[in-house]
């Protein structure tokens, strides 16, 4: 990636006069460190206005998307120093939400997206991490993450005594094909999958957390329990209102610990925020702070609507409509980010799985692709979702050899998530060699561009694979999504 491309990243941040087409030519990493520096500062003063956040952002998009990286010793010596300013032009950013109208903060959204991708990528290329497959790693067994360094770790902060505190919001990218499935599932693509609500327990002191899991429902964690619980990613929000923030954190705590054992809180599989008898993840903090305010502090402060790749949506049982995911979080104006972790050995599989979904939803909406069930998802919807419910299911999870559900997890839920999976790890399979490839011919990692077009033309090979009775068998995507 030369400097040259690199620059026109800070462009925008000039002002009402700035232009692509200005930004210059930089000769040394010196000379371009000193100017992006400049444009940072410049950044952070007064010269941010409503009415150019659109167009400037967008732009910036564009560009964005079109990158085409190289190998190149400046930008692996220099990445460090652009990691730590793309981060903080991250937080100038996001001090910008306050006051914006919606398409603003769409754009704002679409930029922490973009900005976090080049972060990973040059973390990937400076740091050169090993790059793990994460079913196969035991988490429990690696340095806890925020609290502990290690080799592919990086942890940013605002503050370098950053410690957490109750009434913080841990946004989560776990590591599954669910995962990334709900993260782009609402109109604003996420890294974020997961909401983690931090409390603090009053006897022992010590901060622990609220969550509701699929199959599980709410229930209290450890800080270490919580922390190494199989995730790619999490950023640290706090609210700005800390007397908030600790009603908050005391009132939920107790309200969880009042409803545990056959009383427990059971997981809104059906997404209704309006009924709080059931909570998903992201309704634990949504009640927490609606009950310790009165009702007067409502999250999300901008709701993201379920209306692209619909066929899935329904396949999970969820209604269209607006919704409230855990990337609406990111860009709250009520909320600092705090801190950031990534574990950039798992970034690479994060990337992709974040590119099978983005083209799956791509699909179901300009090719009118939907889910065709095969015999497995079938079986898993019918047979077995009924057989797990009856005293004979360990017997039959032997001999049919598969994984263990729980029994309140919805017939559709189940079914979905087994054709899903199948088709993902197929697809995962395929990117990663290509991706391996690429990388020991050019010393660079497949971009996101790079793994759209190679979905692209996974989709155009599966066709004539598809088309012959023969050849149907080695279908990759066909068999599982098409008209």
């Amino acid at each position: 990636m030369t400097l040259a491309l690199l620059a026109f990243l800070w462009s925008p941040f000039f002002g009402s006069t700035a232009s692509f087409a200005q930004t210059p030519t930089l000769d040394d990493s010196h000379s371009y460190l000193q100017w992006s520096d400049q444009i940072l500062s410049d950044f952070s003063e007064a010269n941010w206005r409503p009415e150019v956040c659109v167009p400037l952002l967008r732009e910036l998009a564009t560009k964005l998307d079109q990158l085409e990286p190289s190998a190149s010793t400046d930008l692996q010596n220099i990445a460090p120093t652009l990691m730590d300013r793309l981060w903080h032009a991250r937080l100038e950013l996001h001090d910008r939400i306050e006051g914006s109208n919606d398409d603003c903060v769409r754009e704002i959204r679409n930029t922490f997206r973009r900005f976090r991708f080049l972060e990973d990528f040059l973390g990937e290329i400076s740091f050169h991490p090993e790059n793990l497959d994460p079913d196969t790693m035991d988490f429990s067994a690696q340095p806890v993450p925020i609290d502990e360094a290690a080799p592919g770790y990086l942890l940013q902060t605002r503050d370098p005594d950053f410690h957490l505190q109750p009434g913080d919001v841990i946004l989560a990218r776990g590591v599954s094909f669910l995962s990334a499935m709900i993260a782009r599932l609402g109109d604003v693509d996420s890294q974020f999958s997961h909401v983690v609500f931090v409390t603090e327990n009053p006897d022992t002191h010590q901060i622990e957390t609220i969550e509701s899991y699929v199959g599980v429902g709410v229930d209290l964690y450890d800080r270490k329990t919580a922390l190494q619980n199989e995730n790619a990613r999490l950023l640290v929000l706090r609210p700005k209102d800390h007397a908030l923030a600790e009603r908050a954190s005391e009132q939920m705590r107790a309200f969880v610990k009042a409803h545990q054992g056959i009383d427990k809180i059971h997981y809104d599989y059906a997404l209704d925020f309006n009924d709080h008898t059931t909570m998903s993840c992201a309704e634990v903090a949504q009640v927490a702070f609606l009950n310790a305010s009165n009702e007067s502090f409502t999250l999300p402060e901008r709701a993201s609507t379920l209306s692209r790749g619909l066929n899935l949506v329904k396949s999970l049982g969820i209604r269209p409509g607006n919704t409230f995911t855990p990337g609406d979080l990111e860009a709250d104006s009520r909320f600092d980010i705090v801190a950031e972790w990534r574990d950039l050995r798992l970034t690479r599989d994060s990337r992709m799985r974040d590119a099978i979904f983005s083209k799956v939803v791509q699909w179901m909406d300009e090719r009118g692709y939907v889910l065709h069930p095969n015999l497995t998802a079938k079986l898993a919807r019918g047979l077995i979702y009924d057989l797990r419910r009856t005293f004979l299911w360990p017997l039959v999870r032997k001999a049919l050899k598969v994984d263990d559900f729980s029994k309140e997890v919805p017939r559709s839920m189940v079914g979905t998530v087994a054709l899903l999976n199948p088709f993902g790890e197929g697809l995962l399979h395929e990117l990663k060699q290509r991706d391996e490839a690429q990388e020991a011919k050019t010393g660079i990692p497949m971009t996101y561009l790079d793994l759209d077009r190679a979905l692209e033309e996974l989709r155009t090979r599966d066709e004539s694979l598809f088309a012959r009775r023969k050849t149907r068998k080695q279908s990759l995507i066909l068999r599982f999504l098409r008209f």
